[in-house]
């Protein structure tokens, strides 16, 4: 389940999507779209898998160190 600002997200219920995806949801679903791009040759695949690729580095990455976080800055703050 993607938003139009390419979101992913873990739950739909009532018609709204809820929980924002975990770092290896990104992943696996960038792996999906390149693999899709290798049998096909249709470039919107490969497009998409770039689209989240830029989403997951700017959203997961920390900035001190490089390394990625499990959850997005999108996600619920705990306190």
């Amino acid at each position: 389940m993607m938003d139009e600002k390419s979101g992913l997200f873990r739950i739909w219920k009532n018609g709204q999507l809820h929980t924002p995806a975990f770092l290896e949801d990104f992943a696996i679903l960038i792996h999906a779209f390149i693999d899709l791009y290798e049998c096909s040759f249709e470039e919107e695949w490969l497009q998409l898998a770039e689209e989240l690729a830029r989403h997951s580095i700017a959203h997961f990455q920390d900035p001190e160190d490089g390394l990625f976080f499990f959850n997005s800055d999108l996600g619920e703050k705990l306190t």
